[in-house]
């Protein structure tokens, strides 16, 4: 099995989000138990608000983004997926699709499965460059070796 996603999925997915939830959460709270006289911005309604509605929205975009993202192996016949909790192995033949989308920065890859797994539909994740070359260097062949 070869490691085809980055090593920065664990800091996307763990840490980023962690550090994020734990300083805005505590700012949030500031906001709402601080006295008027210590901070007065903090109690103005055209603060109050929005900051919560920002806040709130940004938490929905970084679990539909970041924290959706997957570690992938893959292997000739097999494909192994974690979300670094749990594992799910399959064979290739049970995925239906695959798509890589080339961002300004980075390269992220989805894998669609046809019916739901204990991983969902599908897994999102962050394609190491070099890895994700070896390994199509390798098995030039694969199902899931795209762009030659």
């Amino acid at each position: 099995m070869h490691r085809v996603s980055s090593n920065f999925t664990l800091f996307l997915k763990i840490f980023a989000p962690t550090l994020w939830f734990s300083f805005f959460t505590l700012l949030t709270i500031t906001v709402f138990v601080s006295s008027r006289d210590s901070v007065p911005l903090f109690h103005h309604p055209y603060f109050r608000w929005p900051w919560v509605a920002t806040y709130l929205c940004f938490i929905v975009l970084i679990y539909f983004t970041v924290i959706q993202l997957k570690r992938v192996e893959m292997g000739p016949k097999h494909l192994m997926i974690s979300n670094f909790f749990k594992n799910y192995t399959c064979l290739i033949d049970d995925v239906s699709d695959f798509k890589i989308s080339n961002w300004l920065l980075f390269k992220t890859a989805t894998i669609y499965f046809p019916n739901k797994t204990s991983m969902g539909k599908k897994a999102t994740f962050l394609i190491s460059k070099v890895r994700y070359r070896d390994f199509s260097e390798e098995f030039p062949d694969h199902p899931l070796v795209k762009g030659k």
